[in-house]
């Protein structure tokens, strides 16, 4: 491209500006992924045409990771489309690569497909796997593509176990298999083709967008599975939705929903002593289960001494626990569990944090430690805990210890925070509220036992104990306390005891919605910081 006509473009109108799929989901990881990115995966585009129509100039770049492609009068056409790997020649490239056509078939809504595998119902496994001659199944995909390669799977359903073992690489790239966009590829067990419906045990691949269903067991089963994104997928109607086991590692999930599932929704458990460790999880949701005699988990990060997780923004309801952790040094943030069976957080490992967290309306607790043989330390900041039948914050064995700053604890029906000993506790600036006023808070090897909402008021048991000597008590109904109690909008009401009285100590920067904090003089306790 000459100088002349690069002068040229920039006075043209009619600027189309295209999200090369293939360019923003390894850019971003389709979402949340922090995952370096090898240098081939970063590609510049040359457009240029065999037979130039009349009166239109082509013309295209990366800007910003957004490819840009300039043209006037606007159309498609039969073009050709060269890339090159070569990071150093700047915005344009003039270094041959690999070039193929595009049709107007190739255009997806304002995306630019780049050179792809593709999958469909209407394929054959003996074509070239064009996106006009496409495999017929996914498997088959599984079974051909490399490191750095991308397969993009056509909407419909296909009836078939996938096992993906072959694996990506740091140098030549992840591989994906990825929806079509606008469309959505059903991966469906109905019949006796298997148990688990996608069996992984490689290493650097994506699974984007695809919704898996209708499995006895597994929607997803990963061995020893590393370096992998599962993103804006659906498992659903399985037995346990997706399982990790055998030393996974270093993954994340993003935007997956998990939902009509018998155990679990997403369970990472040891086997054979290799613990699974540094997984992330953003705005993942599990719910409802189909057995509500069984024990399920939306999230359970099983026994052992598997490490380093960090869930953002997710959500478990309709379950028996929503998250049963037993991994340590675990982060909650901005998450919440509600209408559970059972309760809303199960801790059972050491250094276990919960950031901004709601649970309500769960069935006997909202936060419980339970003992694992070892002692722990949980702790709690600007936690919003509302409404459960036994405890609110239970800490099982006098060993283990919990954490509470800048928390309310309102509406418990029985007890609200109960232990054995007042050794186990720390906390203060929190707010006190109880249906049951007599018995705020429990210590059942303590003289007294009991503190009640006004003893806590007269100051007795920061008296007994040292802690909470700026805590408050809501001696009205909790829903002073709240926006809409009855709906279970838990934001801060006007005039809501809890705004401006908590410490900047620790505190979170944002709160649950991602506000900044403090909006006032000073940090509101709870979940929320009223704007």
């Amino acid at each position: 491209m000459n100088a002349d006509h690069t002068r040229e473009r920039k006075h043209r109108k009619g600027v189309l500006v295209i999200a090369l799929l293939l360019a923003t989901a390894l850019r971003t990881g389709y979402g949340q992924s922090e995952t370096p990115l090898a240098p081939r995966q970063w590609r510049f585009y040359q457009v240029v045409s065999e037979s130039p129509p009349a009166g239109r100039v082509l013309s295209v770049g990366l800007t910003n990771n957004m490819i840009s492609l300039t043209w006037e009068p606007f159309g498609t056409g039969s073009y050709r489309v060269q890339y090159t790997e070569d990071l150093s020649t700047g915005l344009w490239s003039d270094v041959p690569g690999t070039a193929w056509p595009i049709t107007e078939e190739q255009w997806a809504g304002d995306s630019l497909l780049p050179p792809a595998y593709y999958v469909s119902t209407t394929g054959n496994d003996g074509n070239p796997g064009t996106i006009d001659k496409p495999w017929r199944t996914i498997q088959h995909a599984a079974e051909a593509v490399v490191a750095g390669d991308t397969a993009y799977i056509r909407g419909g359903t296909y009836n078939e176990q996938v096992r993906i073992v072959t694996s990506g690489n740091a140098a030549e790239g992840y591989i994906t298999f990825a929806a079509y966009p606008g469309e959505t590829p059903v991966i469906d067990g109905t019949g006796d083709i298997g148990s688990n419906g996608v069996v992984i045990t490689g290493g650097h691949f994506r699974l984007l967008g695809l919704e898996i269903q209708n499995w006895p067991e597994n929607g997803i089963w990963m061995e020893g599975a590393h370096h992998f994104e599962i993103a804006d997928c659906k498992v659903h109607d399985v037995w346990y939705g997706i399982g990790v086991t055998y030393g996974t590692h270093d993954f994340v999930l993003n935007r997956v929903e998990m939902y009509n599932f018998n155990l679990y929704g997403f369970d990472a458990s040891p086997s054979e002593g290799r613990d699974c460790y540094n997984g992330t999880f953003n705005d993942c949701i599990a719910h409802t289960c189909r057995d509500p005699e069984q024990n399920v988990d939306g999230f359970a990060l099983g026994h052992g001494t598997q490490h380093d997780f960090v869930f953002n923004r997710c959500q478990a309801y309709g379950v028996y626990d929503g998250f049963d952790i037993s991994s340590r040094n675990t982060t909650l943030n901005r998450c919440s569990a509600h209408d559970c069976i059972n309760g809303g957080y199960k801790i059972w490992q050491k250094d276990i944090t919960l950031v901004n967290c709601l649970s309500y309306h769960n069935g006997e607790t909202n936060v419980e430690l339970d003992w694992s043989g070892e002692p722990k330390t949980t702790t709690l900041r600007n936690c919003t805990l509302v409404d459960c039948q036994t405890f609110n914050v239970w800490v099982e064995n006098p060993a283990d210890r919990v954490r509470m700053y800048n928390c309310i604890l309102a509406g418990g029906d029985n007890i609200g925070l109960v232990m054995d000993l007042p050794s186990s506790y720390q906390g203060d600036y929190n707010i006190f509220h109880n249906d049951n006023p007599d018995r705020a808070i429990v210590a059942w090897q303590h003289v007294p036992d009991e503190f009640s909402l006004n003893m806590i008021a007269a100051g007795d048991w920061a008296t007994a104990t040292g802690q909470d000597q700026h805590s408050l008590v809501c001696l009205g109904p909790v829903s002073e306390l709240f926006e809409d109690l009855a709906n279970w909008d838990l934001h801060l009401r006007a005039g809501s005891i809890a705004i401006d009285e908590g410490t900047a100590d620790n505190a979170p920067s944002d709160d649950y919605d991602g506000v900044s904090r403090p909006q006032g003089s000073a940090f509101d306790i709870g979940a929320f910081e009223r704007e």
